[in-house]
């Protein structure tokens, strides 16, 4: 090979070496917050907070955290075990990066489990899906194949109760519309009369321009222009407020 060609080879596959991997995008990060539980051994609980975890992995498109993970970085933060829901979830975004958690609760009774799991946006603290289900009479491994197909179909959106947002009270927006309504006909109204008296002090005015009373016609007169502008502005903005 002449050397010129052996020199572009070799320059070739330095740059290749060094350039960076094509990045790819940043996969969405959601870690298991919480597990509580009632009336269940802490050998089970431990086995049913591992099998949402593997849930989690298994999901396509996000980054899995681990409870022991997540339970690390908020340690030293501002962030209580008290904070399941709402505004204060922020602080768990901002010290760990999830951007979505799962809490999970675990009760039963002999051989019957009953769980439910709560996905939670952490931005605003809201809770967007969440699957409640029953293991009657199942053993451990049992339940923990359960809460793992759980857990997937909860963050997928196959399965799982949307949780409706607050929509805004509408009594008081339909309390200020009839407001708006008895004003509007107050003011039409009151339109009206005031332009019917400048129309009947017109008449008068002219009537007694008619007879010479210049006296009484001129104020009249005026009396008119002014009662019936005023009575059309008052009618105008009825109809358009």
């Amino acid at each position: 090979m002449p050397r010129p060609v052996r020199w572009l080879a070799a320059l070739a596959a330095v740059a290749l070496v060094a350039s960076p991997a094509v990045a790819t995008p940043a996969e969405k990060v959601i870690g298991l917050l919480d597990v509580r539980a009632d009336g269940v051994d802490d050998p089970v609980v431990l086995r049913f907070g591992e099998a949402v975890e593997e849930g989690l992995s298994g999901l396509d498109d996000y980054q899995a955290a681990p409870r022991t993970r997540m339970t690390e970085m908020l340690q030293q933060s501002a962030w209580s075990s008290a904070c399941t829901a709402g505004p204060c979830l922020r602080e768990v975004r901002s010290q760990t990066g999830a951007e979505l958690v799962v809490t999970a609760g675990l009760a039963g009774t002999g051989m019957s489990y009953r769980f439910t799991l709560t996905l939670l946006d952490t931005e605003e603290g809201l809770v967007l899906r969440q699957v409640s289900e029953t293991c009657p009479a199942c053993t451990v491994e049992d339940l923990a194949s359960q809460a793992t197909l759980a857990t997937i179909e909860l963050v997928t959106g196959s399965s799982g109760s949307e949780v409706p947002r607050p929509m805004p009270d509408e009594a008081p927006l339909r309390a200020m519309e009839r407001r708006v309504g008895r004003n509007q006909t107050m003011a039409r109204r009151a339109g009206l009369l005031v332009t019917a008296a400048g129309l009947v002090a017109g008449a008068a005015g002219y009537y007694f321009q008619d007879k010479d009373r210049h006296r009484l016609s001129y104020p009249l007169l005026g009396a008119a222009g002014g009662l019936t502008a005023s009575g059309l502005v008052m009618l105008g903005l009825s109809f358009r407020f």
